[in-house]
């Protein structure tokens, strides 16, 4: 009954407030207390079917490491939730566990009258272990996309739990005696999960003013591949231009050949090193022949290529 009924708050929750689960969160205690079983394995694989309600359900098989309370007949089981992604269908309920291939985790489970496993109390139940950027194993309840609260009415605020000492807790627990509660530890980021942006106060504050080498490399001159102006080789101090960015921007100029490729690389060969054309003699000399050459003059050469090439 427990179980039908968050169900039906997670889906109302869906519609009214986009997709969130409401729980009211017991106590660890009473949790190991009610739950029918638990126990700790790993997801083997999971598939989707269609019940008997032509309804989508996920079905995962789960490899059994111990088992802390209950009985379970095998070391192996089956655990049906609802939802999934079956041929060209979908469909999606808030809080309900899903497994990754290879997760292991601490179940906290129960059986329907069909004798079919479920996660007891949906994500509540589902504890998948971790390790923290100190190196702890933790165990974590991932219910961070839900509204949780308190029996109090209080909004619920997750621990992270050590797991070797919550799993002697929930040890100690089934078996009746006392149970120290000392597993709560300081949240830490963990391994191998992006840590949540958090909200920043700062403001990005535009600059108003940027050098000739603000975004382009300057190749050894300090001018920039990219200014504004006319730049003359000649001149002892070709750094003229104090203008800046934002106002207009054009390649550097050489002579009367403002903005042409030819020009561009003309300026900028002086200032390459040697390894960047090739060390032969005979590269540079075609490079230089090639920049030299109009746009006509270079179509007439490559054409002259073409048919020496077909001869």
């Amino acid at each position: 009954m427990i179980r039908r009924t968050l169900i039906l708050i997670s889906i109302l929750t869906a519609t009214e407030a986009g997709l969130a689960a409401i729980f009211v969160v017991p106590s660890d205690y009473e949790f190991v207390k009610q739950a029918p079983a638990i126990v700790i394995g790993s997801a083997l694989s999971s598939h989707t079917q269609l019940n008997e309600h032509r309804g989508i359900e996920t079905v995962t098989t789960f490899s059994i490491e111990e088992t802390l309370k209950g009985s379970v007949d095998s070391d192996t089981i089956k655990i049906y939730e609802i939802g999934g992604v079956y041929g060209n269908r979908a469909a999606m309920f808030p809080g309900v566990p899903r497994f990754t291939d290879g997760e292991r985790a601490l179940l906290f489970l129960m059986k329907d009258d069909s004798g079919r496993w479920h996660v007891f109390n949906i994500a509540l139940g589902k504890f998948r272990f971790a390790t923290d950027t100190l190196g702890h194993e933790v165990l974590i309840r991932d219910i961070r996309d839900s509204l949780a609260f308190d029996k109090d009415g209080s909004s619920h605020r997750e621990l992270n739990r050590a797991a070797e000492p919550f799993l002697d807790f929930i040890r100690a627990t089934v078996k009746g005696g006392p149970a120290r509660q000392d597993y709560a530890i300081p949240a830490e980021p963990l391994l191998g999960v992006w840590p949540t942006p958090k909200a920043s106060n700062r403001k990005i504050v535009p600059l108003t003013t940027y050098t000739a080498v603000s975004y382009d490399n300057d190749f050894g001159s300090g001018d920039g591949s990219k200014w504004c102006g006319s730049i003359n080789l000649g001149n002892p101090n070709p750094q003229t231009c104090t203008n800046a960015f934002p106002s207009a921007v054009h390649f550097k100029s050489v002579s009367s050949e403002p903005a042409r490729p030819a020009a561009i690389l003309r300026a900028l060969l002086p200032l390459l090193p040697r390894s960047t054309l090739g060390t032969q003699p005979l590269v540079r000399r075609s490079i230089m022949h090639m920049m030299a050459m109009t746009p006509p003059e270079r179509q007439i050469a490559r054409a002259g290529r073409a048919t020496a090439r077909t001869r």
